[in-house]
């Protein structure tokens, strides 16, 4: 994949739509930068160095994006009808 992105006035990089989705990243999300050679590539830091789980009512709340290819809704259906 391959994508032209574009510098605003403050010198920030937008992340497309399609590049989010094919990171699996989201607001909020950390980016590790790495930089070799005159090129700059990022990476997604692993799922236990976000900050995606808060504490609700006193329930842990996963808050952020499920993985490519993980339906997260029909996860949570089939553990509701295992519990029935």
């Amino acid at each position: 994949m391959e994508t032209i992105l574009t510098l605003d006035k403050s010198s920030r990089v937008l992340l497309t739509e399609d590049v989010r989705r094919a990171l699996g990243v989201g607001p909020g999300d950390k980016l590790r930068v790495t930089m070799a050679a005159g090129r700059c590539s990022l990476e997604p830091l692993p799922i236990n160095a976000r900050n995606d789980f808060k504490r609700r009512k006193g329930r842990l709340i996963y808050s952020g994006l499920a993985p490519n290819g993980v339906d997260a809704v029909k996860l949570v259906r089939e553990q509701r009808e295992s519990r029935t």
